[in-house]
């Protein structure tokens, strides 16, 4: 999967290979893995966890955003 963060001030990441991802949603954590079904959900405060295909992992500390899954790509906009 492929897995851009962004916030209003600049870019948060770029990601290839992601594994999965964790998000803190509104109404609680949820993950997303390879062929996830497309959705946009609410993010709230929290760690998003990103595990690449090797098993290393990264984490970003977000106060809210938005998630868009599709197609094997994600989008996520922070603040």
């Amino acid at each position: 999967m492929h897995l851009e963060i962004i916030s209003p001030e600049k870019s948060e990441g770029s990601f290839e290979n992601v594994k999965s991802v964790v998000f803190p949603g509104k109404d609680g954590s949820f993950g997303v893995l390879e062929n996830h079904a497309p959705m946009v959900a609410l993010l709230s405060h929290g760690t998003i966890k990103i595990t690449m295909n090797d098993n290393s992992v990264h984490t970003i500390e977000v106060s809210s955003g938005i998630a868009e899954i599709k197609n094997n790509r994600i989008t996520v906009i922070v603040k």
